[in-house]
């Protein structure tokens, strides 16, 4: 939910190509991780509505499995 709305704003004050520092998306409550993509990047990972993406090496939950990279990131599919 953080991230939709990370989204919607930086698409008000960035342009497309720019950077963003959405949250990590690991299975640490407490994790302050930064995963820097540009929208484009982030909607691809968002048009898929069980994956998200964290840093690599980040704590996953119980069933839940890297189906790929996304620069230095992991993206993780989770059970539905």
């Amino acid at each position: 939910m953080g991230n939709e709305r990370l989204s919607d704003a930086a698409g008000e004050q960035f342009p497309d190509a720019a950077t963003v520092p959405f949250l990590c998306e690991c299975a640490d409550e407490f994790c302050d991780g930064r995963v820097r993509l540009n929208r484009t990047q982030w909607e691809s990972v968002a048009a898929e509505p069980n994956h998200y993406v964290m840093v690599a090496g980040h704590p996953r939950s119980e069933g839940e499995v890297v189906v790929g990279a996304l620069a230095e990131y992991e993206l993780v599919r989770k059970p539905t």
